[in-house]
């Protein structure tokens, strides 16, 4: 193989993969990065704010991440990070915040 070739060969790999990504971080979805960062993306806006659970809009439904030390990093139209000790995710409808079941007594809202 020419070396030209070689290049274009490593160029359409790397279309590829960008193509691939762009197509699964476009609509809702979640990111976990072992157990100290989250990104979300398709956020909306955040319906919730504690340092035990940060709970975010995603069109019809919401989005709890749970955990100690929770803070939210980035807020942005690409993505949302949260960082701290996170102990997990929990999906739910938008309109359940008014009996949610995880929510601790005495919890305000945003």
């Amino acid at each position: 193989m020419a070396k030209n070739e070689q290049h274009s060969a490593k160029n359409d790999k790397k279309t590829n993969f960008s193509l691939w990504e762009n197509d699964l971080f476009c609509g809702e979805s979640i990111l976990l990065r072992g157990n100290h960062s989250a990104v979300l993306y398709g956020c909306e806006k955040i319906l919730f704010y504690e340092q035990e659970r940060i709970c975010f809009s995603m069109r019809e439904r919401a989005v709890s991440v749970f955990g100690r030390a929770l803070c939210c990093t980035v807020f942005s139209p690409s993505g949302v990070t949260v960082e701290g000790e996170i102990s997990g995710v929990c999906y739910c409808y938008a309109d359940c915040l008014k009996n949610c079941p995880y929510a601790v007594q005495g919890e305000g809202k945003v």
